[in-house]
């Protein structure tokens, strides 16, 4: 009747809700991207922008010309 539960909360920090990870990875709030998901290709910039997109990995070729130890044009070997 008082209102009151026994016992206490779990210890740590509260539990990431999915429109917590949502506003984090796009830093948008989810109403905005609710919005910006009503056209396809304005939230396909939106995704591509976001934290969780994954990034493009360099040819292996590119990545030995830019480093200092392999000094030689790979293309020619």
């Amino acid at each position: 009747m008082h209102g009151t539960v026994n016992g206490g909360r779990r210890r740590g920090r509260q539990k990431k809700r999915w429109d917590d990870n949502v506003r984090e990875w796009t830093g948008l709030e989810l109403r905005n991207n609710l919005r910006k998901a009503e056209d396809r290709e304005e939230w396909k910039a939106v995704v591509n922008r976001s934290s969780a997109a994954p990034r493009p990995i360099p040819d292996l070729k590119d990545r030995l010309n830019e480093c200092p130890l392999f000094s030689w044009d790979v293309n020619s070997h």
